[in-house]
């Protein structure tokens, strides 16, 4: 039985059981279509049956996969609590949590990791519905078209529970689920933001501390991955101890276990190759695969860099990093902030920008996870660089923010337009006056378009 920290306030869930001993079966009763042709799928507010998380309730949903011994969990079993699919009206919108319990034999520690990331796909490749992010930033929306066709949420883990069987047979053994549809009656975001604070994060703090244990140097090989790619084409991520993805779920050590469960899948090894620069992070190697495996469009990557060649973005990014010309300066902002940024735009207006797989300089993804390494932005001048964070995103990560910068940064309650910005800098005595500025003032770069060369790279574009 999958049990909560909340369990004392939840009503009893209502029971269902997913044919699990017969795949056949479970595909056939499924009554939505699982196909690559719905990668990606798309589904506007006029075209929603029904929101679950998201920005409205300010992230406050969780998808997470746990790892157990197959003893202790129920195959098959599917529970829901809260209200029925089929109970709500049309354009309604809750938080919710969503539990994916598995286990196996041969299931290591490191693999659960990768499948929160892997099953995100696979919803996303399930007819009519919508899944963005992971761990507690999860959004999910239902096509009005489905209403007639299912009238319960358990086709969602159900679904994944076919995915799970049929393609990691020899991984896993038993699976059960658990969906929490948060309407106020069982106590709404404030529940669910319980259960993400005393179950979920000390799971995900745990796998994050694995993941930090290790410098690039130390590495053998990289490793990449191509997942989003179903929605942004040119994206390559390349996974290394000191750069974990945008969607913080993976991470170095358990992208190579994975690659046991699924050689041909979505990632595959990056021979590191000569290192041409450390600082900004520039290596051969990761520059031939990423070019390779973004359909020959991106030529180099700075893993280390938003200003020059930084990664691409996909869309799942926890947090991005901004450059603001008028001072020379990085920025930070966070879903969950929506005020403006010092660019005069939000963070959904700068994410349309520069996702979809889009090398944009200036501008790059992250995860949280990413901003505690020690080599965050260091081929941009690292924290000396970074002068504005929305206050919540600054206090979250107050432990990756060196102490000495750790009061210099601005917040949105200290300045926001870049006039204001540059006098409280140069007041408080950021880094930034003394270490790029000249003569106290501002240099802007001339940063080129999305997707071209430097100009000491434009030799490359020659026949």
């Amino acid at each position: 039985m999958i049990r909560t920290p909340a369990d004392h306030k939840l009503p009893r869930g209502r029971e269902y059981w997913a044919p699990v001993d017969d795949i056949e079966r479970l595909f056939d009763e499924l009554p939505t279509e699982i196909s690559p042709r719905w990668a990606g799928e798309r589904i506007p507010k006029k075209d929603m049956w029904v929101e679950l998380g998201g920005p409205k309730h300010d992230y406050k949903s969780f998808y997470l996969i746990e790892k157990r011994d197959p003893k202790e969990i129920e195959h098959g079993k599917i529970e829901i609590v809260g209200p029925e699919l089929s109970e709500l009206e049309e354009g309604m919108s809750l938080p919710f949590g969503y539990y994916l319990i598995v286990g196996g034999e041969r299931l290591q520690e490191e693999h659960v990791s990768y499948f929160e990331r892997w099953a995100m796909d696979n919803h996303v490749k399930q007819e009519g519905i919508l899944w963005l992010n992971t761990r507690n930033m999860v959004w999910a929306r239902i096509h009005k078209r489905l209403k007639g066709r299912i009238d319960s949420f358990k086709y969602l883990p159900w679904a994944a529970m076919g995915m799970f069987l049929s393609q990691l047979p020899t991984i896993i053994d038993a699976i059960e689920a658990k969906m929490i549809i948060a309407s106020p009656e069982i106590g709404g975001k404030e529940l669910i933001a319980e259960i993400i604070e005393q179950q979920c994060k000390p799971i995900w703090d745990a796998r994050d501390a694995r993941a930090m244990e290790m410098r690039d140097e130390e590495a053998d090989v990289f490793y990449g991955c191509t997942l989003c790619q179903s929605f942004a084409p040119n994206h390559c991520c390349v996974v290394t101890p000191d750069r974990t993805p945008f969607c913080g779920v993976l991470n170095w050590h358990n992208t190579r276990a994975c690659l046991d469960v699924d050689p041909q899948g979505y990632c595959f090894i990056i021979p590191k190759g000569e290192c041409i620069d450390p600082v900004a992070g520039r290596y051969t190697g990761v520059d031939k695969a990423v070019y390779e495996r973004t359909n020959r469009t991106i030529r180099h990557v700075n893993l280390y860099s938003a200003i020059k060649y930084p990664m691409t973005s996909c869309g799942c990014f926890e947090v991005l990093v901004f450059y603001i010309p008028e001072l020379d300066g990085l920025g930070i902002v966070n879903r969950t902030y929506k005020g403006l940024t010092p660019l005069g735009l939000k963070f959904s207006t700068i994410a349309g920008m520069c996702g979809g797989g889009v090398q944009y300089h200036g501008f790059c993804g992250a995860c949280v996870l990413t901003l505690k390494s020690p080599k965050f932005l260091g081929g941009d001048g690292g924290w000396d660089r970074v002068i504005w964070i929305p206050k919540d995103l600054k206090m979250k990560i107050a432990d990756a923010i060196p102490e000495t910068h750790f009061h210099l940064i601005a917040t949105e309650e200290d300045a926001v337009e870049p006039d204001e910005l540059k006098a409280w800098l140069k007041k408080v005595g950021h880094p930034i006056v003394k270490r790029f500025w000249k003569n106290g003032e501002p240099t802007p770069l001339q940063l080129p378009g999305p997707g071209e060369l430097w100009p000491e790279d434009k030799a490359e574009e020659a026949p």
